[in-house]
This record gives structure tokens, C-alpha cells and sequence, in this order.
């Protein structure tokens, strides 16, 4: 169980239209992958956003060296022995990136050794757990007629409950997106609405709620920037709405911070950015010991895993691949997916993830 290799690339998947998250445009999908392989032949495969970053490159300067000749089994110490030799260059963003997919890679063979899925190793809670569905991207082509039949056809697909983007335009546009989407998918599914960030204060997050308080936000995701604290306390000290923040922020401390000072009623922390699947543990204990309940962020490959293994989960994020939005599934030939508004949690052991070896090859960027 001996690490005798450590691999790390990048994955660009062009999208065919370009889409806005807020003030963010994007018109290509940027991974970042670990390959970590030991003496007998085993392989292990983290992953997450790259953002147009040097998360293989950290990987390979910076953690390698730590993790050849190790016992793959040692996740703690390795984890531990990782992230003190790169706090000075970071201790969060990309070196937590690259941590994170690391840690994932190394969840990823301790499963297959235990012969296990990780979902069973880490807890075993559930097998099946509800599908939402996040949509409502800003696109050219999509005003509220588009939107209108896209949430209807998430409320006929099956699914749980349904997100919308929201503060990537002007709040009287984003009231009628919203009521678009509400209208769509109908009055008993659960509507969340997501700003990505886009707000700079809690008046303008609170005069946002009053304008979408009669289509009945389920919660309100990431309001500001993570660093916006001051901000983020006065609008969860004002707001009947919950909010739901993490995906953006990494490590146990800074979860101590929101979780002990009030400031999230749903935990959307991430397995592929908070520091692997080792840390996501941690959060989402501190946050089960105050009642917390924790909704993982996207990448449902790995996250399906999480949301299966601990009580108190929402259930699990997907993006169709029909929408175009993401790409991940051309990766794969095992691919999340929602029947009958649940997910179901893999049986292969490890992550159990099906790699379309020659989909990488094509994409990847050493």
C-alpha cells in the first residue's frame, strides 16, 4: 500500500456557449486531476476546479515529494504533514486545491483496498439520497419563457427541489427570473436562489429577499464574498430566509468561525476545496454537533459518497448534462444521475468512478 507515483494535469473542456455565474463569464470548464498509483498497482483519482490556476503544478512541486514511499492508508498525517509545509504559500485557494485533490485521490484507493464504496466505509447512512437540481444560468438565450419551461421540466424529470441563479443582473430582471422559475417548477418543490458572491452588503442582500420573498426562497446561497463577514453577520442577524454558504471556503477554522458564530443554517462546503475529503469530515461534524444540516456543493462523483454516509444531508447537487454547463460527464461512463428524485450511491469500491481514459487523453493539458 506504498505510494510509488504521484501524477497531476489538467482537463479543458470548451463549452459550446458561454454562461455567467454573477460577474463571472465562463466559457470553458478547467480541471484539475491526481493520479496516485502504489507498488501494487492501484490507482487513485482526486479532482476539482482548477479556475485557471496551478493546482497540478502545486502538486507536483510541492506535494509530491511528501507523499512518495508513504502508506496510502495514513490519511491524517498526510494531510497534516501537507498542509504545514505549504502554509506560507497558502491556506486556502489553490494550495487547498491541491491538497483536496490529493486527499480525495488517496479516500479514493483506501476504499478500494477496504473493498468497500466510501460511502459504506465513511458511515453507511443511506444508499439513496434526494436529488436537487442547480439551473437557471445566465445565458443570451434565456429569458424568462426558457426559464419558465426549464423548471417545469426539472418538476416533471422528478427532482427534489430546484436553484436559480440570481445577482448577475438587475434585481427587477432577477424578480422575474424568479418568479419564472417558481411558476415552472410549482409551489410545492423547494426553490433556492444562489448569488455567487455578487453582493457587497447586507441591505442589498436583505432588499433582494424582500423582492423574492412571495416565490419563498428555500434559502439563500452565497450572498458575498467569504471574506465579507461583516456583511454576511448583518444580513443572517436580519433575514427569516437560511443561509447557506461554503463552497468557497476551506479548512476547519473557518468553519468554526461561521458555524459558532451563526453565520450558515446550511453547509455547502466542498470536498474538492475545503481540503479533501479528510477535512469535509471535520466541518461537517462541527456543524452536525450545532444541528447544521450540510448540502455538498456540486461534484456530485464525489459528494454523492459524503451526502450517503452522514445524517442530516440535504441530499446531493447535480447539473444535467444536457445543460452543457459543466462537461465533467464526458468524462466518465458512470456518471451521476437522478432517478425517480434520488441519487444512488455507488457500490464499486472507492469512489467507484468508471474514467474514460481516452476523454482524458484528449482533453488533458500536462
Amino acid at each position: 500500500m506504498i505510494i510509488t507515483d504521484v501524477q497531476a494535469f489538467k482537463v479543458v473542456l470548451p463549452l459550446a456557449q458561454p454562461l455567467h455565474l454573477g460577474p463571472l463569464k465562463i466559457d470553458k470548464r478547467d480541471y484539475a486531476f491526481v493520479r496516485i498509483r502504489t507498488a501494487d498497482g492501484k490507482q487513485g483519482t482526486g479532482f476539482g476546479f482548477n479556475r485557471d490556476g496551478l493546482v497540478p503544478e502545486a502538486v507536483v512541486r510541492h506535494l509530491k515529494s511528501l507523499l512518495l514511499g508513504e502508506e496510502v492508508l495514513h490519511t491524517e498525517r498526510l494531510w497534516e504533514s501537507m498542509y504545514r509545509a505549504t502554509r506560507f504559500h497558502g491556506r486556502r485557494g489553490l494550495l487547498m486545491r491541491a491538497i483536496s485533490a490529493v486527499d480525495i485521490a488517496l479516500w479514493d484507493l483506501k476504499g478500494q483496498y477496504a473493498g468497500l464504496p466510501l460511502w459504506q466505509l465513511l458511515g453507511g447512512y443511506a444508499a439513496e439520497v434526494p436529488a436537487y437540481v442547480a439551473g437557471g444560468y445566465y445565458r443570451a438565450d434565456a429569458d424568462t419563457d426558457t426559464l419558465r419551461r426549464e423548471y417545469a421540466d426539472y418538476r416533471e424529470q422528478g427532482y427534489r427541489g430546484a436553484k436559480i441563479m440570481v445577482g448577475g443582473a438587475t434585481l427587477a430582471e432577477d424578480v422575474r427570473r424568479v418568479a419564472a422559475a417558481r411558476e415552472g417548477i410549482g409551489e410545492e418543490l423547494p426553490l433556492m436562489v444562489d448569488f455567487n458572491g455578487a453582493l457587497s452588503s447586507a441591505k442589498q442582500a436583505l432588499a433582494a429577499m424582500e423582492a423574492f420573498a412571495p416565490y419563498q426562497p428555500a434559502f439563500v446561497e452565497e450572498p458575498f464574498l467569504m471574506d465579507n463577514r461583516v456583511a454576511l453577520r448583518g444580513f443572517c442577524d436580519r433575514t427569516n430566509v437560511p443561509v447557506a454558504v461554503g463552497e468557497d471556503e476551506s479548512g476547519r477554522w473557518a468553519f468554526r468561525e461561521l458555524i459558532g458564530d451563526g453565520l450558515v443554517d446550511v453547509l455547502r462546503h466542498d470536498a474538492t476545496l475545503v481540503g479533501g475529503i479528510s477535512e469535509w469530515i471535520k466541518v461537517t461534524m462541527t456543524g452536525l454537533s450545532h444541528e447544521v444540516p450540510f448540502y455538498p456543493h456540486w461534484f456530485p462523483e464525489v459528494h454523492i459518497h459524503l451526502a450517503a454516509a452522514f445524517p442530516q444531508g440535504w441530499g446531493v447537487e447535480l447539473i444535467p448534462a444536457s445543460s452543457g454547463i459543466m462537461g465533467f460527464d464526458k468524462l466518465l461512463d458512470n456518471p451521476v444521475e437522478m432517478e425517480a428524485g434520488v441519487a444512488r450511491a455507488p457500490e464499486e469500491p472507492g469512489l467507484g468512478l468508471r474514467w474514460k481514459e481516452e476523454a482524458l487523453e484528449k482533453w488533458a493539458v500536462i
